[in-house]
């Protein structure tokens, strides 16, 4: 009878991800829907995260002291927000093969660690992307889905913790050793 109703575990949760097949298409559909818009949402993004976060703001010299009203034409955040965007997608793009997924998201990470950017500046900003989501796609962002990119959230933050101590671990051999990670 599987073949009518489905396995039972066709939509069981990834022991890798958590992440069950239901997941995986609602958040690869309603990206689809929000990259149909990516400058504008990217550039949004970014407005409410720095609306949100202020503090935050300083740490890109590029745009440190632009006024919020100024964001969206500005020509070096327009830059990196469709930079975050883009590497966020390839992270989406890949969320069927999961190893490729996971190592794609600490690759951002260790770009980032050097930088003064901590995993709580990951974890708001997803949580922030769920919510400029929700106002961009309405109704498409059902309670299902919304729980769908948690889940995806809580891996990705799983995921940067775990990355951040392997960096600090490290760093610690080898300022013990006299060397440095500069190659990470």
């Amino acid at each position: 009878m599987s073949w009518l109703f489905g396995s039972a575990s066709a939509d069981m949760p990834s022991t890798k991800t958590g992440l069950t097949t239901s997941d995986k298409c609602a958040i690869k559909d309603t990206w689809t829907m929000f990259r149909r818009e990516t400058r504008t949402n990217a550039l949004s993004l970014f407005v409410a995260l720095f609306s949100r976060y202020p503090e935050y703001q300083k740490m890109f010299p590029n745009f440190a002291d632009v006024a919020l009203k100024d964001m969206m034409q500005c020509p070096s955040l327009t830059a990196h927000a469709l930079t975050v965007i883009y590497a966020l997608a390839s992270i989406i793009e890949s969320i069927d093969d999961e190893n490729t997924m996971v190592e794609l998201i600490k690759k951002n990470i260790r770009n980032h660690v050097r930088r003064s950017v901590t995993p709580e500046h990951f974890v708001n900003i997803n949580n922030l992307l769920i919510e400029v989501m929700q106002v961009k796609l309405r109704s498409r962002m059902t309670a299902s889905v919304i729980v769908s990119w948690k889940k995806f959230f809580a891996m990705h933050d799983a995921v940067t913790r775990q990355t951040y101590d392997e960096f600090r671990a490290q760093s610690a051999v080898e300022r013990a050793a006299g060397t440095s990670n500069s190659g990470v």
